[in-house]
């Protein structure tokens, strides 16, 4: 403290400084107090706004009241298990699991809910995951599991969304963890009904995606009771073992087409002239019946193996905001799908999610519909 006396006088209720001998009056006479210019840096789980023109307004699915950093969002799934703080639920209902991953839930085959989760090498682990919880769901089996599930042991995965009935559109999106020299097995499966008699084939269809064994080449197919269409094999080829790659799948049933992007870029195979995006597999008309996390799969424990998922977002939107690394987004080495508080008339209130950066500075917002990018601004 300094040497000179500070006397306060109170005059009609306000308070002002006496004089002194040195000048420590932080306003002097006359100017305007200092500007507050601290800039507070966002941090995950807060909440922006933005305008986005012409982008209208959004429909809300989530009919479960799920959060996201403990806001309410408007996408059927969009999780990060950050609300889950044990790696079971207290109650091992469906309802209770359901509550407990925002929306997902163990199944036995389908959309049938497994009581034995745990037992059957589906778990959600609270650490090591890629993103801002570290939390992730994840799929192993053994020999002992093979020999007490004898019937089903490859297919007590996960379910990410059932019952959905007719939607113009699918976005999926979750960070998936495998190892090379694994076959994994379907790691994402959806099954839908067509506009047809239920006699035809082609009634009850599916869509499935894998990875090849000895190395990170993905597959895919859709097919029908018997047949299919032409599967797809890679071109490119993506690390795995010990890499959590993020993965995109869009479903545009209005127009009947679809694309795979694997760490924000489409994977092709020139060799059935699929050039990213592939149609007339899809069917018109088509309701979406239930898509899982997981078909078939059997990594195995004793190899130290498993499937890994972290971060999955569901909505039947082709609408979705996203940070990502660089202000143009073809230079972008990734990118993290931010969950929508609201969207009306072009005004859009975000819940900022960090994902798997590590950290938040220097990073961009951009909309997007379906795979166009518009550039909004700075975070």
């Amino acid at each position: 403290m300094n040497n000179c006396v500070k006397l306060l006088f109170l005059t009609a209720a306000v308070w002002t400084l006496g004089s002194c001998d040195k000048a420590d009056i932080f306003n002097p006479p006359g100017k305007d107090p200092k500007p507050n210019t601290t800039t507070t840096t966002p941090v995950h789980g807060d909440l922006k706004t933005i305008t986005v023109t012409g982008s209208g307004s959004k429909t809300d699915f989530n009919a479960g009241n799920y959060t996201f950093a403990g806001h309410r969002h408007m996408a059927l799934r969009s999780t990060d298990f950050d609300s889950a703080t044990t790696a079971t639920p207290s109650s091992n209902t469906k309802a209770g699991w359901q509550a407990h991953l925002q929306g997902i839930y163990p199944i036995l085959t389908s959309n049938d809910f497994n009581n034995q989760a745990t037992a059957s090498g589906a778990t959600l682990e609270l650490t090591g995951g890629p993103t801002h919880s570290g939390k992730w769901l994840k799929r192993q089996a053994s020999q002992a599991i093979r020999t007490l599930f004898p019937s089903n042991w490859r297919l007590r995965n996960w379910n990410l969304l059932d019952n959905s009935g007719y939607k113009s559109y699918l976005y999926v999106s979750f960070y998936l963890q495998t190892f090379d020299d694994d076959e994994t097995g379907k790691w994402y499966r959806m099954y839908w009904k067509r506009d047809l008699p239920s006699s035809d084939p082609k009634y009850s269809s599916s869509f499935w995606a894998a990875k090849m064994p000895n190395g990170g080449q993905f597959t895919w197919r859709v097919e029908w009771s018997g047949n299919g269409e032409l599967g797809g094999y890679a071109d490119q080829s993506h690390p795995t073992t010990g890499v959590w790659n993020r993965m995109e799948l869009f479903f545009d049933f209005d127009n009947d087409a679809y694309q795979i992007h694997i760490n924000g870029k489409p994977i092709t195979d020139s060799s059935r002239n699929y050039f990213g995006t592939v149609s007339n597999q899809l069917g018109l008309n088509s309701q979406i019946t239930y898509a899982l996390l997981g078909n078939t799969l059997e990594p195995m424990a004793e190899d130290g193996h498993h499937v890994g998922w972290a971060m999955p977002y569901a909505d039947y939107s082709s609408k979705r905001i996203e940070l990502a690394d660089n202000s143009n987004w073809a230079l972008k080495t990734k990118s993290v799908v931010q969950p929508v508080k609201s969207w009306a008339s072009g005004n859009v209130e975000f819940i900022i999610n960090q994902g798997d950066f590590a950290d938040l500075n220097n990073k961009h917002i951009f909309y997007l519909d379906g795979t166009t990018a518009t550039y909004i601004g700075a975070l």
